[in-house]
């Protein structure tokens, strides 16, 4: 299996995370784990007559952003700085003004597109959310 997670480890997760929740959360984590279950089977059997779960996506999403992602129990970190001059693979998800700088030459960044490039020349589109590494 890739190193990417599937809608099984994401509703898997979600299911862990609620566990770490206060007791008023719990439920609420559970609605969710099973509202984002039932959303994307329906996905998958009818996505043209549906509409699009954005609150739910939403609130999937700040709890996520919530998590403490950098554990540093045992006193060695679970997240390493990025080597900012390895080559990473991106996708451009927004449409932008600004290209990215690579040397001196300047790279368009369209949205859709995929790249290869430095993390350094596409770090600060990564904060903004314009591309993501794939």
């Amino acid at each position: 299996m890739s190193d990417s997670m599937d809608i099984d480890d994401i509703i898997n997760n979600l299911q862990d995370d609620k566990q770490r929740l206060k007791s008023t959360d719990d439920q609420s984590a559970a609605d969710d784990a099973r509202l984002l279950k039932q959303a994307w089977i329906k996905e998958r059997t009818c996505p043209e007559l549906l509409s699009f779960e954005e609150s739910l996506l939403d609130r999937i999403m700040l709890r996520v952003r919530e998590q403490r992602l950098d554990d540093t129990s045992g006193g060695i970190s679970m997240v390493e700085e990025p080597d900012l001059d390895k080559a990473v693979f991106i996708r451009v998800v927004s449409d932008m003004a600004k290209p990215a700088v690579v040397g001196y030459e300047t790279v368009e960044l369209e949205k859709g597109s995929v790249l290869v490039m430095r993390y350094s020349a596409i770090a600060e589109h990564l904060k903004l959310g314009d591309v993501e590494v794939v």
